[in-house]
């Protein structure tokens, strides 16, 4: 099953000279020849997407061929290409709630988190910690690689030090969730100018405790900085159905091209691996950037023939296409007949 999803546009006029690459014949050119230049822009969108069973679970490889795309429910055409994610380089922060009373993974979290980037990640890709508590974030740490260095790390991280904000508040206000929406947010926007596969990790239980940010600008926020959100909380808080209507970490990840996902803390080093495992198999879908593209959100829906599969896209942006740089003579047109058109149905907003 699809879910419609959104993805920014707006205007860049940057554009990239090419001076080499243009091609000489055997005649010298005279000293006073004019240099050519050829401009070429960016045409091709790339959107990761995660397809999983009907039931969330691992799905074997499917055929690429039947993946089909519309955009604000245009016309339905096929990607330019399909391919694995592999080893794209991922940009990931994870955001730790420390309050144990919520949180029953912190225990076994160093050890988990050590796992998960020594034996799941390679050197190319990047991981940034932080840790959540009634203050607000508290720290942050760039990973190193070594397992013994991360626990370390990790646990100094989880020891609880006031910050000085901290001591100044009344006890009660600590027993509430924290703002964690406001929290996220925050780490979306650092995560928004990483180059690699962006991807938010929340351990927590998904409450929150009065943000100035509501969870609806956070998931836009997520979608327009290429983010997708994953959160990681225990068995027991599972809700009943996947998708309840008030379960707005749910509504989160699923319209960022994410999840919520479920562990113990016993078995929380395997849930990790399978977490980036989970990100490695995602497929990566090219398409043309779309003719005629409005400036704001386009809803894409993303399917597999007639699959009853779960597919979830991450929110990407493109340049919208400028006139004056197309009428330059210089600028080397794209093929119009494989533009995807954009429908007339626009993208509905949360609740």
């Amino acid at each position: 099953m699809g879910l419609q999803m959104g993805f920014r546009v707006s205007i860049v006029r940057a554009m990239l000279r090419c001076g080499a690459c243009v091609l000489l014949a055997g005649a010298a050119f005279a000293q006073d020849e004019p240099t050519m230049t050829l401009h070429a822009y960016a045409d091709l969108v790339q959107m990761p997407v995660l397809v999983l069973d009907s039931q969330r679970g691992r799905l074997p490889t499917v055929d690429m061929t039947r993946f089909r795309m519309t955009l604000n429910s245009g016309p339905p055409f096929r990607p330019t290409h399909v391919r694995l994610e592999g080893d794209d380089p991922i940009e990931m922060a994870i955001l730790i709630d420390s309050d144990q009373r919520r949180n029953r993974l912190l225990l076994e979290m160093a050890r988990g988190v050590a796992s998960m980037v020594t034996e799941s990640l390679g050197p190319q890709d990047k991981v940034v910690v932080y840790v959540l508590d009634c203050g607000g974030i508290r720290h942050s740490i760039h990973l190193p690689v070594e397992r013994k260095q991360i626990e370390e790390a990790i646990k100094m991280l989880l020891v609880h030090q006031p910050l000085a904000a901290d001591a100044r508040q009344d006890a009660k206000a600590c027993k509430a969730p924290p703002h964690l929406w406001s929290a996220m947010a925050y780490t979306v926007r650092e995560l928004s100018t990483s180059p690699g596969r962006r991807v938010l990790l929340a351990v927590s239980d998904g409450q929150d405790g009065g943000s100035s940010v509501p969870w609806q600008a956070l998931k836009d926020l997520a979608t327009r900085g290429s983010v997708a959100v994953f959160s990681l909380a225990t068995n027991e808080q599972q809700p009943l159905r996947f998708l309840e209507t008030d379960d707005h970490m749910a509504m989160v990840c699923e319209f960022s091209g994410g999840l919520r996902l479920w562990s113990t803390d016993y078995d929380l080093q395997r849930k990790l691996r399978e977490f980036v495992r989970m990100l490695r198999e995602r497929y990566i879908l090219d398409f043309p950037r779309p003719k005629r593209s409005p400036a704001g959100t386009v809803g894409v829906q993303v399917t597999l023939g007639e699959s009853q599969v779960f597919i979830r896209a991450s929110g990407v942006s493109f340049p919208l296409a400028d006139d004056k740089l197309l009428a330059d003579p210089t600028t080397v047109p794209s093929d119009p007949t494989r533009a995807p058109e954009v429908g007339s149905r626009r993208v509905l907003k949360s609740q």
